[in-house]
């Protein structure tokens, strides 16, 4: 560009110095000779910037369109390269883990284990799935458990990178994650002899233990096991044995995960506009809980109202064993004076049903495909069973997953 000023510069001086020399005898000012030149170098200028238009007002629309679109495209990938570099974390100045040859690049177990040889003492930067990380070793895992919500917060990373900032499931649940992470925690140990019931009544049902060998889909299958198991728990026994509920909590995280792939495949720049249309059945899904859950959120929500003494509301939030917990009266007691409402309950229905489904499920199925690879534990895992759990003798079953 600017090499190009310089030449139009200079030519544009030549011509004032021939037009001085051709026009001296019409005793022209110089204002009037530099005039002459500049409406020269306006038509010159116009010639050469006509042409390349006629050129391509002769070309096709479908031409035109397809130059217009790869040049947006290109400009957009650019836009995304210089916001990616600009963003990365290699800027930190920490080192960045090397995969050797012929690991597969989403063979994160492996990865691992090389960067904790390389860097045993040391953070390092590791990317997977399109994502860079910083890997900190285990010496300083109480350091990072310390930090704030602030400076380190799982619930911010998760609604910025799976959801692109698109708050499908809410803004603020610190009253449902202080539910959980107390008032259910407290209350797990009271109910594990019907949760095992409720787990064998969920595998009889789903792998319906016969004679014949069955195949089954391994993760489909453990997501289904345990959303039936986990349901009856949280949102009572008429809401959990609901097949639309059951069907609904299965779909909705495939839905979600769903959304997340399209939506990482485009560029950074267009993922907000995407992720408005790529979201929508996950929305949609997640209106359809809500609606499910409406009878018995407001009744929760009533029970609740007319416990006016404290004695009472007492009662209510202690959990009894073979009943389900008692989630609305615990979510009633940490919500804030304008979130309790009938419509934040349902939310939290929804958001607690989620957290308890792709986490278990994705774990069952880490151990049922350790088990699968490695067959020779699985008589020390029966016996490790048989030694802490009391459970009844099983009717002679064959079955097979698919992985």
């Amino acid at each position: 560009m600017i090499r190009y000023v310089i030449d139009t510069f200079t030519v544009f001086q030549e011509q004032y110095r021939v037009m001085r020399g051709a026009m001296l005898t019409l005793r022209l000012t110089k204002w009037e000779l530099l005039g002459l030149s500049l409406r020269k170098a306006f038509h010159d200028t116009w010639i050469f910037v006509s042409e390349p238009m006629q050129s391509w007002q002769g070309l096709s629309s479908a031409t035109q369109i397809a130059i217009v679109v790869f040049s947006a495209f290109l400009a957009v990938w650019s836009l995304d390269r210089g916001v990616g570099r600009r963003r990365s974390l290699k800027g930190l100045g920490l080192p960045v883990l090397k995969i050797s040859n012929g690991t597969h690049p989403w063979d994160y177990k492996t990865m691992l284990d090389q960067g904790a040889r390389c860097y045993p003492d040391q953070p390092y930067i590791i990317s997977y799935a399109g994502y860079e990380y910083v890997v900190y070793p285990s010496s300083l895992f109480d350091e990072v458990k310390r930090l704030t919500a602030s400076k380190a917060s799982a619930i911010d990373w998760f609604t910025e990178v799976l959801f692109q900032g698109w708050r499908v499931l809410g803004a603020d649940s610190s009253a449902l994650h202080k539910a959980i992470a107390v008032d259910l925690a407290r209350a797990v140990p009271c109910r594990v002899s019907q949760s095992q019931s409720e787990a064998e009544q969920a595998c009889d049902a789903i792998l319906s233990p016969g004679l014949e060998w069955q195949s089954f889909p391994l993760f489909s299958t453990m997501q289904q096991i345990v959303v039936t198991t986990n349901s009856t728990g949280l949102v009572g026994r008429r809401l959990g044995s609901d097949k639309r509920w059951l069907n609904a909590v299965q779909r909705f995280p495939i839905a979600l995960m769903v959304a997340i792939y399209i939506s990482h495949a485009a560029p950074r720049l267009l993922r907000p506009l995407i992720s408005m249309i790529v979201y929508l059945p996950a929305k949609g899904l997640f209106w359809y809980m809500k609606a499910l859950a409406h009878y018995d959120a407001s009744k929760d929500f009533k029970e609740y109202q007319e416990t006016s003494n404290n004695e009472k509301q007492r009662n209510l939030l202690l959990k009894k064993c073979g009943e389900k917990f008692p989630m609305a009266a615990w979510l009633m007691r940490r919500y804030q004076p304008h979130e309790r409402n009938v419509e934040q309950i349902k939310h939290d229905f929804v958001l607690g049903s989620f957290h308890a489904t792709p986490s278990i499920a994705a774990t069952l199925y880490c151990i049922m495909s350790e088990l699968v690879v490695r067959p020779d534990i699985m008589q020390e895992l029966r016996n490790e069973l048989l030694q802490v759990v009391v459970v009844r003798t099983p009717p002679t079953a064959f079955m097979s997953f698919k992985m």
